[in-house]
């Protein structure tokens, strides 16, 4: 996505030979990934290095390193899911940010269907997805104090009862009809 000038956080593969020169590069406060994971596991906001020993665990040893990219302050009480397939959007939900910064339904996001969205935010879901090559794509956007910002590409999203209940419909039956 940097290639294409998509707005970003700053991220990186740490590992236990450069995760200090990443967190002198980012500082904090920082978010922790694990190299693989799924409805935020592992996802954990480090304000010290001390808050960063402690979220380090067993599968970053087994996967060999772990994701830390740069915090976003959300300029908003709430982040985007845009859903885009196949280069149009599908549908966008907002999230509540859990303890001020998460926006997550698995770890207590309050989720909103919207109807519709600026057109900044839908330009931007369409070209994270596209600069990655995704037919289908949950983009994450956070609007930082500088503008929305990609936080995170899920091209294998995932869809619960919860999510057809509060958009009154299907989204796979919906990605299926765009796909074929």
């Amino acid at each position: 996505m940097r290639e294409q000038e998509t707005p970003t956080p700053k991220t990186y593969k740490a590992n236990s030979r450069n995760i200090d020169m990443i967190t002198q590069k980012l500082g904090f406060p920082i978010i922790r990934k694990p190299s693989m994971s799924g409805r935020s596991g592992g996802v954990i906001k480090c304000n010290n290095m001390n808050d960063l020993t402690k979220a380090l665990f067993i599968d970053d040893i087994v996967n060999g390193y772990i994701v830390l990219q740069e915090y976003i302050e959300s300029a908003v009480p709430h982040d985007y899911r845009v859903l885009v397939c196949n280069g149009k959007i599908l549908f966008t939900i907002s999230r509540s940010l859990v303890d001020g910064w998460l926006g997550s339904i698995s770890k207590g996001s309050k989720a909103f269907h919207l109807t519709s969205i600026p057109t900044e935010i839908e330009k931007l879901a369409i070209e994270a997805s596209k600069s990655i090559g995704a037919v289908i794509n949950g983009v994450d956007i956070v609007v930082g104090k500088d503008g929305p910002v990609v936080i995170e590409n899920n091209p294998t999203p995932n869809f619960r009862k919860s999510y057809i209940d509060m958009l009154g419909f299907n989204p796979v039956e919906k990605i299926i009809d765009l796909i074929l």
